[in-house]
């Protein structure tokens, strides 16, 4: 059996988070991994902490079956995505970093720490976004190399030190 992971998209609200979650989905299902997207759907807005927790255990439980998982929800809080980080284990944090000023209105937002990837959807378009993300899986091992990508070199070695104070490489 392959062994699942999870791209948890985190961000501002309007950051892109679910026309990303669509794009990453086709291209892992052309991988030929099974994929599987969540969103906020799953979230009870009159309990939202035990909404996310909710979402940790599910992703958990379809990672563990071997599926790819994309998690595209606005988790505000950087302590609830920790905790999901924790529970799900195989775990990538994209942070889609969407200057305030920019974003749609919505809960107060903690930028992550120490995200895997970080994308600038004001400046790079959705494809330059997806061969980043994708690239990330490469690194990680999380996904057969496809030849070119979405890094500079420069950009390349920050990512591999990043992974690597993390303790993925």
């Amino acid at each position: 059996m392959k062994q699942g992971f999870c791209i948890y998209l985190t961000g501002r609200a309007g950051s892109g988070k679910a026309g990303l979650a669509g794009l990453l989905q086709t291209a892992l299902e052309d991988a030929g991994l099974e994929v599987a997207v969540l969103g906020e759907a799953l979230v009870d807005p009159s309990d939202p902490e035990a909404g996310w927790s909710r979402l940790a255990r599910q992703a958990r439980d379809l990672v563990d079956g071997g599926r790819a998982v994309v998690v595209a929800a606005r988790i505000p809080g950087r302590r609830a995505r920790e905790a999901a980080r924790s529970e799900i284990g195989r775990f990538v944090e994209v942070y889609l970093d969407l200057p305030e000023a920019t974003a749609g209105p919505g809960l107060d937002f903690e930028p992550p720490k120490r995200p895997e990837a970080v994308l600038r959807p004001d400046v790079d378009g959705p494809a330059d976004g997806l061969a980043r993300v994708l690239r990330t899986l490469e690194i990680l091992g999380y996904l057969s190399s496809g030849g070119e990508g979405g890094y500079s070199p420069e950009d390349e070695a920050v990512l591999r030190g990043r992974l690597s104070d993390l303790g993925y490489l």
